[in-house]
């Protein structure tokens, strides 16, 4: 097996060496000296500050990306809104203030109407202690 491997060995030599030989016999001695490239002229221009000045206008219309709509729990008019686009706001800040007199009015009439069940209660309490009990109070 190792007369083989030689064999192999000596046969790829024998083919190696002359390629080498080749190629270094056959290479041209001279490179050619590579000349300078030639110089092309370019337009050069001096910019200065009042020219960097410019105005781009694009129509279309810009939307939030997040929007918030506010409702509220009484109707009526708004007197403030303190509050700008793009404001962070914390815990109890006033976001805006409305007429209180539309609310004002529905807090009295609610009173009312509370002061009168309280009076019919303690009414009705009264009379069904004494045993007298009417049913209705109208």
């Amino acid at each position: 097996m190792n007369k083989i491997k030689v064999k192999r060995r000596c046969i790829t030599l024998a083919i190696i060496i002359p390629i080498i030989i080749l190629t270094q016999v056959m290479r041209p001695d001279k490179v050619e000296e590579i000349g300078e490239a030639p110089v092309r002229p370019a337009k050069v221009m001096t910019i200065e500050k009042e020219a960097l000045t410019f105005e781009r206008v694009f129509s279309g219309r810009t939307k939030a990306a997040k929007s918030i709509d506010l409702t509220f729990e009484v109707p009526g008019r708004l007197l403030e809104f303190p509050v700008r686009e793009g404001q962070e706001l914390k815990k109890g800040d006033l976001i805006a203030r409305i007429e209180p007199a539309d609310y004002q009015s529905r807090l009295n009439a609610a009173k009312a109407q509370f002061d009168k069940a309280d009076i019919d209660l303690t009414r009705s309490v009264t009379l069904f202690e004494k045993k007298g009990y009417t049913g209705s109070s109208a």
